[in-house]
């Protein structure tokens, strides 16, 4: 957790260090700035004192780390890239594929993140078989068929299958385990080799805990996010689905709810990805091997999804039992959503985000949430009305430029 800002201290310390101007004066609204700017400038003094450690020590005792993951430098300006435009940039962006309706999209790093022994193994199998033969997770969330690699290095080959075997899937999909040659320890140039080879559309890594502990980092440390970032890049080159399980925190006492916090380096390994689910056992269960899936944040899943789903101990299976308060059910959202298209595309007409929850019978602040996602999948287009003040308004109608999946 940070501590409380000090923005003057924080502010004399920058000028103390010349990063910032003994002309200038502080400023208390830039209290945030002057903290960001010192953790900026502390990372960036650890990293050089860190490679300069490097360069003295003989080259047979170097660590085989990301001390060489540094940015390298272009001796000639013009081979650097030029800024581009962003309005054109814009224009072009890619929306929002769901490989795995509302859990996880096309281009994205997720971390599924448990405690030992809940089940985020058996989960990760559910899930890549669904995937791999274009069935429902969980019965509710659609997903696109592609070919999928289970990358596994918590379990070995032989609980591996086992485990399968109780939960008669017939295995669909590709795997490699930390036994195998090549594969002992984190290579992002092998994975991404054999993502294109292979024409893998998801990768599950179960679990990034165990992988990268192989990388002399230790989780706190700042550059054991260098290969998260990496993994993060290679989604969104690859335009595949990466999902790497890691664990909680063990408790004190069994937990009611989680947060990012409870992650086990949260601050290094956040930052760096797309999203983050969790899994756990409630303190206080609404029925018998309940556990709760919910979406900690931060890009593409909906912040503060909750599915209640229940467990089978006999075969490991997985049921979504029913959504928090605040969710709707996958079934249900995929419904609303072709309802707003249908109603957009029939009569070519603009709706506002109220005109929507008349129409599917549900409250406004779903109905503006289910907009958005539409907009942001550039399924729908939207404009800002005009405001005299408030919060902005927006009405929503026919993409002209990009074609709708749905047409009625």
């Amino acid at each position: 957790m940070d501590r409380e800002i000090d923005g003057e201290a924080e502010f004399q310390i920058l000028q103390q260090r010349q990063v910032l101007s003994f002309n200038e004066t502080y400023d208390p609204a830039k209290a945030e700035l002057y903290l960001a700017k010192r953790k900026a400038d502390d990372n960036e003094r650890r990293l050089e004192k860190k490679a300069t450690e490097s360069r003295s020590m003989p080259k047979a005792s170097r660590s085989v780390g990301h001390e060489s993951r540094s940015i390298p430098k272009v001796s000639n300006p013009i081979e650097a890239a030029e800024p581009r435009s962003a309005a054109n940039s814009l224009k072009h962006r890619k929306p929002t594929v769901w490989i795995v309706s509302e859990f996880g999209a096309a281009g994205a790093l997720v971390i599924l993140a448990a405690e030992k022994g809940t089940g985020k193994s058996s989960l990760c199998y559910a899930l890549a078989a669904a995937i791999s033969d274009g069935s429902k997770f969980l019965n509710q969330c659609e997903t696109v068929q592609g070919k999928v690699l289970v990358w596994q290095a918590d379990e070995s080959e032989g609980d591996m299958f086992n485990k399968l075997a109780i939960m008669g899937i017939e295995a669909s999909f590709d795997f490699v385990t930390n036994a195998d040659v090549g594969w002992h320890g984190f290579d992002l140039d092998l994975l991404r080799n054999k993502i294109r080879q292979h024409s893998y559309s998801v990768v599950f890594i179960d679990s990034i805990t165990t992988i990268f502990s192989q990388e002399g980092t230790r989780v706190n440390d700042t550059e054991y996010a260098y290969p998260i970032y990496d993994l993060r890049q290679l989604a969104d080159e690859e335009n595949c689905l990466i999902v790497c399980t890691d664990h909680l925190r063990k408790p004190e006492t069994q937990r009611q709810q989680v947060d990012m916090n409870d992650i086990i380096g949260a601050g290094q390994k956040t930052a760096a990805v797309s999203d983050v689910w969790a899994l756990w056992r409630p303190k206080e269960p609404e029925f018998d091997d309940h556990f709760v899936l919910k979406c900690l944040g931060k890009r593409n899943c909906k912040q503060g999804t909750i599915w209640n789903l229940q467990g089978n101990e006999e075969d490991y299976s997985w049921t979504l039992h029913s959504v928090g308060a605040e969710s709707l059910l996958p079934t249900v959202r995929i419904g609303y959503k072709q309802q707003i298209l249908k109603l957009i595309y029939e009569s070519n007409e603009w709706f506002t985000s109220k005109d929507f929850a008349g129409v599917l019978g549900c409250n406004e602040r779903h109905a503006r949430n289910l907009a958005k996602e539409l907009f942001t999948e550039t399924e729908i287009d939207r404009k800002r009305l005009p405001s005299g003040g408030g919060r902005c308004q927006y009405v929503y109608g026919p993409n002209l430029v990009v074609c709708p999946k749905f047409r009625f």
